[in-house]
């Protein structure tokens, strides 16, 4: 194997994951590189981390990760690129940690998801009176989607669609509000954005105004209902 456009095989398990032998020299203290630095030296590998023979690397573990590190040497910044719902963050910190990816590594550890809980809240009614019984079903009306948690999480599932409008509070690290609300009113979309950002549904509360106090209010005040989501999202980096 010479020049820089080598191509390498690395088999994975029976898994088959191509890359360019200057992709690898990126990261030149990596047990990939070094297996075939040292192979190049010698031909029964006794000295090199993995086993190499006709410029393929064999090595166990789970191909999906690491092609996903390899893709991350091809990045101009080494950062990594994850489907999504991707939900392997410790896994995939313990692969580039056996490779000894340590530049890759670090940034697992500074941009993984962080264990987080978001609130999502809203008040709705069910519309009545005369154009409701004019229709075969009433739909829910829901006058505003509230969101509590940390700053920084709700930032990230939310981006554009969050308004900040009624939070003043100072910027610090860490910092938890609960005056964030949505631009829009759509419940489900705001659902698919928690759950699209690993976020998982935990437990939920409502409640409506009281049967048992008499009080005079409009027909759809009478059906108004406030409604509480809670969703958790705990990723692991333990290795």
């Amino acid at each position: 194997m010479t020049g820089e456009q080598t191509l390498i095989n690395i088999d994975v398990e029976g898994q088959h994951v191509w890359t360019m032998r200057h992709v690898l020299m990126r990261s030149p203290e990596s047990r990939l590189w070094m297996s075939i630095e040292r192979s190049a030296l010698s031909e029964d590998n006794a000295d090199t981390p993995f086993l190499v023979s006709n410029g393929t690397i064999f090595l166990d573990g789970d191909a999906e990760l690491v092609r996903i590190l390899i893709n991350a040497l091809r990045h101009p910044k080494m950062e990594l690129v994850v489907p999504d719902n991707f939900d392997k963050w410790s896994a995939l910190l313990a692969e580039a940690h056996y490779l000894g990816l340590k530049q890759i590594e670090q940034w697992i550890r500074q941009n993984a998801p962080q264990p987080n809980m978001i609130t999502l809240a809203y008040h709705g009614a069910v519309p009545v009176g005369i154009q409701a019984f004019a229709t075969d079903v009433n739909f829910r009306k829901i006058s505003r989607i509230l969101v509590s948690g940390k700053v920084t999480a709700c930032r990230q599932v939310f981006g554009e669609s969050l308004n900040e409008a009624r939070d003043v509070a100072m910027e610090s690290e860490g910092r938890y509000t609960s005056r964030f609300f949505l631009k829009h009113t759509s419940l489900e979309r705001a659902l698919d954005a928690l759950t699209s950002n690993g976020f998982k549904f935990t437990s939920a509360n409502s409640h409506s105004p009281s049967g048992a106090v008499e009080t005079i209010c409009t027909d759809e005040q009478c059906y108004i209902h406030y409604t509480q989501f809670i969703f958790i999202r705990n990723p692991s980096l333990a290795i």
